[in-house]
C-alpha cells in the first residue's frame, strides 16, 4: 500500500476515508441528496465507534448530515416559530462563518492535520 489517502467503502452510504492518521467520515446518497435514512441512522454510530476503537486513528473529519443523525438540534427559545438548527451547517450554509464540520482528535496536532484535510465545495444560492 502506497502513501497518500486510502478510500475504504464501509457498509451502505457511509464512507470512511483514511489520510495517514485522519479519518474523514463521509455520507454518501448522492440521488437522495445525502438525506439520512433508517440505515445511516444505525450505521453512522458503529462507523464512529469503529473509528474510535482504531488506535491508528488519532483525529476524526465529521459534517453536519453526519453529526444530525447523532445529536438533535439546537434549543432556540423564541416567542415565534423557528426552524431548525443544529451547530454544524446540514444542507446549506446560511451565512459566512457558518461552521461547516467538525474534528474531533486525541491532539492539536492530529486536530491541524485533519482540518487541513477537508474540502468544501459550496454553490453560491441565486
Amino acid at each position: 500500500m502506497g502513501p497518500g489517502p486510502l478510500d475504504r467503502p464501509t457498509d451502505g452510504p457511509v464512507r470512511v476515508r483514511i489520510d495517514g492518521a485522519v479519518a474523514v467520515v463521509t455520507l454518501h446518497r448522492p440521488e437522495k441528496r445525502n438525506a439520512l435514512n433508517a440505515e445511516i441512522q444505525a450505521l453512522l454510530p458503529r462507523v464512529v465507534a469503529d473509528l474510535d476503537a482504531d488506535e491508528a486513528v488519532g483525529a476524526m473529519v465529521l459534517t453536519g448530515a453526519d453529526l444530525k443523525s447523532m445529536l438533535p438540534p439546537m434549543t432556540v427559545y423564541a416567542s415565534v416559530p423557528t426552524p431548525e438548527r443544529y451547530s454544524v451547517a446540514v444542507d446549506r450554509v446560511r451565512h459566512v462563518g457558518e461552521a461547516v464540520a467538525v474534528v474531533v482528535a486525541q491532539s492539536r496536532y492530529q486536530a491541524r492535520d485533519a482540518a487541513n484535510a477537508i474540502l468544501v465545495e459550496i454553490e453560491e444560492s441565486p
